[in-house]
């Protein structure tokens, strides 16, 4: 894909507790995606959230690698917290398996547990600093 150095893991796994992200699996569905697949697309709609159960998968904004996530992190959040285009691109380096959470679902979810909903809110505004 992107022939640039990708910085090491960045994301923030220590965000949800056990029972968070058993919540967040449940709300929705498996997704399995092949190594260097771009799964989100800067300045496109966003209607999702992904949360990474197993590998990782590279950010970029433009052609530059800005983050490496892995499991338990969240990505995709920033278009449900701020109803914005996507503004980033994320592309798995190895194989990914993920949960899809639909933006619908993620509200719901939000509404039932709001501590969950504020960390939600405080990862899209840390991460859009």
């Amino acid at each position: 894909m992107i022939e640039s150095p990708v910085p090491p893991h960045t994301g923030s796994p220590a965000t949800f507790d056990p029972d968070e992200v058993r919540a967040l699996t449940a709300a929705g569905s498996p997704v399995r995606l092949p190594a260097q697949w771009a799964f989100i697309h800067e300045h496109t709609p966003s209607d999702a959230a992904y949360l990474i159960l197993d590998g990782t998968a590279a950010v970029f904004r433009g052609r530059r690698p800005v983050a490496t996530l892995g499991p338990g992190d969240l990505v995709g959040e920033g278009g449900f917290v701020f109803g914005t285009l996507r503004n980033a691109t994320v592309a798995s380096r190895a194989r990914v398996a993920a949960v899809r959470i639909d933006y619908a679902d993620l509200a719901a979810l939000c509404d039932a547990h709001p501590g969950l909903g504020r960390r939600i809110a405080e990862l899209g505004q840390r991460r859009a600093a």
